[in-house]
């Protein structure tokens, strides 16, 4: 069996994905990490961790932010289609995603829905402020797309809290 975690970031993927591991011995594929080593290797970085990839990636007011936004979900889409085209589909498996995901191209995700099990972490509504509050505490990278719009004169954090919720 092989399945394939999606959902937002900080929503259990990767715990549920690890306890799988742990206690099932099944291959755990950890997209973040693929995307890392990915992203490493085309801008010549040095990135080990998430928190070090959201800082290269930067916030949506960055300048440079659009192209590192595209060029996150360039990679994540190229690692995607090498999961899946690779996996071992002998062996139970989970896919552990990035919580954009549902940003690829359609033609990504149909390929995951026929060769895998969708699992869909949601959150729920009261969940939206401490998933908020955690992009400041511990961030990790986001796809913001189109989704930021901040307002005139709008203070950062305001506007952040403000289209978190329309993702």
């Amino acid at each position: 069996m092989i399945l394939t975690f999606i959902g937002f970031s900080g929503s259990g993927k990767s715990h549920y994905s690890n306890g799988l591991k742990q206690l099932y011995n099944w291959d755990h594929l950890d997209c973040d990490q693929l995307i890392i080593e990915e992203l490493n290797k085309r801008e010549k970085l040095n990135l080990k961790s998430l928190p070090e990839i959201a800082h290269w990636h930067g916030s949506p007011n960055d300048p440079d932010f659009p192209r590192r936004d595209a060029l996150f979900l360039e990679i994540e889409n190229y690692i995607m289609n090498q999961v899946i085209s690779n996996i071992n589909k002998t062996k139970n498996s989970v896919v552990d995603t990035s919580g954009s995901f549902v940003l690829l191209p359609e033609d990504t995700i149909i390929k995951f829905k026929k060769n895998t099990k969708l699992v869909y972490f949601q959150y729920e509504e009261e969940d939206m402020t401490q998933m908020i509050e955690q992009y400041f505490k511990d961030p990790k990278p986001v796809l913001w797309q189109h989704l930021y719009q901040p307002l005139p004169n709008e203070d950062y954090q305001k506007s952040i809290r403000r289209c978190y919720v329309n993702m």
